[in-house]
C-alpha cells in the first residue's frame, strides 16, 4: 500500500516513522587491551621524558531516559539505543559496542561505526512493549498505512503476536485489504513454527444493566461506501506503468486472457502469442507489462481479477494531500459537504485516513457536475479547477464558491491563494491522476441530503459534457 506513514527515531511520541533494526553481537576488545598494555610499558622504558599527552576529548554522556536495562526488555535482548550527533541528526539501532572512542551498532542491519567526537549523545531506547503502547494510542484506528506499518515494525523485533493483533485492526476496517490477509498468513505460520498464539485484543466487559434501563439506539450507518473489490478496480484503471504499484495476475487469469485474445494484433506491439513458445514467454512477463497488453486491447473484463496490492501513488497523494487535510477539514465538515445542508454535493465526513472513505469521496468528486456541466476537477488546466477555485478567497477565484445559507452556517475558504502550498500540493496530485480519463464501471449512488434553500447548484442532464478522454 504506496503511500505509507513514518516515525522519527525513538519512536516515542512519533507514529510516522519505522527504522527497522535487527540485533548483532561481536566479541570483546582483549586484543585491544593487550596493545595498549604493551604499549605503555615501552612508554615507561623510554629515558628522556615526554610531555603528557593532551586530554581525550570528552565522553559523551548517556542519557539516561530509560535505565541500562529498559523495564519489560527480554532477557539476552540487543539493546536499541538513539544516538544524537553534533549536526543534530539522529540514528537509531541495536548497540553493538560502545567505547571511548566510538560507538558501533546495527542500522537496518548494517554495522555502522562513530566515532566518539562526533556524537552528543546516546540513549538507550525503552523496551519495543512500551514505544508499541505509545505508538498504538497515538494511531488513528483507521489509518490503515499506519497500522500496518505498526504491524511490520512488531514483526521486524519478533513480536509475532503483537504484529498480528494490529493486522487483525486492519481488517476490521478493510476486510479484504490484500497486504493485511498476507501478513496474517505469514505470521500465524510463523506462530506456528513457534508454538505461540495470537493474542486477541481485550474488550471492555459491559457491566450487566438492571432490567429496566433503556439502551440507546444504535446509530445507523446510511452512508454507502464503495467496496473492496470496487476500490480495486480504480486502482487497476489508475495505475501508471511507469510507476506501477505491486500487483498480482493469477496465471489463470492470464491464461484465460491469452485464450480469447491469441493471435489478435496490437499496433507498436506485436501479436498475442498462438503457439506454446510464445504463450510461455509471455507468461514470463512480468505483472505491469502484461496490464499494460489488457489495456492495450482494452480487455477491461479481466480488470476485476488483476489485484492491486497497495495504492497508484496518485491516489496516495489524494488520500495524504488532499482528503485527509483540507477536503476533510473544511468542505467535508457536518455545515457544509458532509451534513444534511450539505445541497447537492454530499461527501463522507468521517474517517479521513482511511482508503475506503477518501475513494468514496474521490468518485464522488470524480462523478460531480456543476450546474454548467463542468466537472469539479479539470486535468488538462488544474489550477482551474473548480474545486479548487471553490476553495480561493472570492476575490482571487475565477469560480467562485456559492454563497451559503442556514442558521450556524458560515464559508471560510480553504487556502490563502494559488501559492499557498495546500494548493500547489493538489495541483500536483491532479497532474498525477491518468491524463485520459477512464468511465470507471462501478455502480454507485451517493445518498442525498435534504435540498438546502438558497443552494446555486441545481441537477444537470446525464448528457452534460465531460472531459474528452480515451477510457482504458
Amino acid at each position: 500500500m504506496a503511500g505509507q506513514a513514518s516515525v522519527p527515531s525513538g519512536m516515542a511520541g512519533h507514529p510516522t516513522r519505522f527504522v527497522s533494526s535487527r540485533g548483532i553481537r561481536t566479541g570483546g576488545v582483549f586484543a585491544s587491551a593487550w596493545v595498549l598494555c604493551v604499549g605503555a610499558l615501552c612508554v615507561a622504558q623510554e629515558q628522556t621524558p615526554t610531555p603528557p599527552p593532551p586530554p581525550a576529548p570528552a565522553t559523551p554522556p548517556v542519557t539516561e531516559s530509560a535505565p541500562a536495562v529498559p523495564p519489560g526488555l527480554r532477557a539476552n535482548e540487543p539493546q536499541e539505543v538513539e544516538v544524537v550527533r553534533r549536526d543534530r541528526s539522529r540514528l537509531t539501532g541495536v548497540l553493538i559496542e560502545r567505547t571511548d572512542e566510538k560507538v558501533v551498532m546495527s542500522i537496518s542491519g548494517l554495522r555502522t561505526e562513530l566515532p566518539m567526537t562526533e556524537i552528543e549523545s546516546v540513549r538507550v531506547l525503552p523496551s519495543v512493549e512500551d514505544r508499541y503502547a505509545q505508538l498504538r494510542v497515538a494511531i488513528d484506528p483507521q489509518d490503515v498505512d499506519s497500522l500496518l506499518n505498526l504491524a511490520r515494525w512488531l514483526r521486524e523485533r519478533e513480536r509475532y503476536a503483537l504484529s498480528h493483533r494490529e493486522v487483525e485492526r486492519v481488517l476490521v476496517v478493510e476486510p479484504n485489504n490484500p497486504i493485511a490477509l498476507e501478513m496474517k498468513r505469514q505470521l500465524e505460520a510463523q506462530m506456528k513454527v513457534l508454538g505461540q498464539k495470537a493474542e486477541p485484543e481485550e474488550k471492555p466487559v459491559r457491566p450487566a444493566r438492571d432490567e429496566g434501563e433503556v439502551l440507546p439506539p444504535v446509530e445507523r450507518e446510511d452512508f454507502p461506501l464503495l467496496t473492496d473489490d470496487q476500490m480495486n478496480l480504480m486502482r487497476v484503471f489508475e495505475t501508471d506503468l511507469k510507476d506501477p504499484p505491486r500487483m498480482i495476475i493469477k496465471r489463470s487469469t492470464v491464461d484465460a486472457f491469452l485464450d480469447k485474445y491469441a493471435g489478435t494484433v496490437v499496433e507498436g506491439r506485436g501479436m498475442v502469442p498462438v503457439n506454446p513458445e510464445g504463450r510461455k514467454q509471455f507468461l514470463a512477463q512480468s505483472e505491469p507489462t502484461i496490464l499494460s497488453w489488457m489495456f492495450d486491447l482494452r480487455a477491461r473484463e479481466f480488470y476485476d481479477d488483476v489485484q492491486i496490492m497497495e495504492n497508484p501513488r496518485s491516489m496516495r497523494l489524494f488520500r495524504d494531500n488532499v482528503h485527509r487535510t483540507w477536503l476533510m477539514n473544511g468542505c467535508a465538515t457536518t455545515r457544509c459537504h458532509g451534513g444534511e445542508e450539505a445541497g447537492r454535493l454530499y461527501l463522507y465526513n468521517k474517517s479521513p485516513a482511511s482508503d475506503r472513505s477518501a475513494y468514496t469521496n474521490f468518485f464522488i468528486l470524480e462523478k460531480f457536475r456543476t450546474s454548467q456541466g463542468l466537472p469539479l476537477i479539470d486535468y488538462t488546466e488544474p489550477r482551474r479547477s473548480p474545486l479548487l477555485q471553490m476553495g480561493l478567497p472570492r476575490d482571487k477565484a475565477t469560480i467562485k464558491h456559492p454563497d451559503v445559507g442556514g442558521a450556524g452556517r458560515r464559508w471560510s475558504p480553504a487556502f490563502s491563494g494559488e501559492d499557498d502550498p495546500r494548493f500547489r500540493a493538489a495541483v500536483s496530485w491532479i497532474r498525477s491522476m491518468y491524463s485520459n480519463r477512464p468511465e470507471y464501471p462501478i455502480e454507485y449512488v451517493p445518498p442525498v441530503p435534504r435540498p438546502l434553500r438558497g443552494d446555486v447548484e441545481q441537477p444537470v442532464d446525464e448528457g452534460a459534457p465531460a472531459v474528452p478522454t480515451k477510457p482504458r
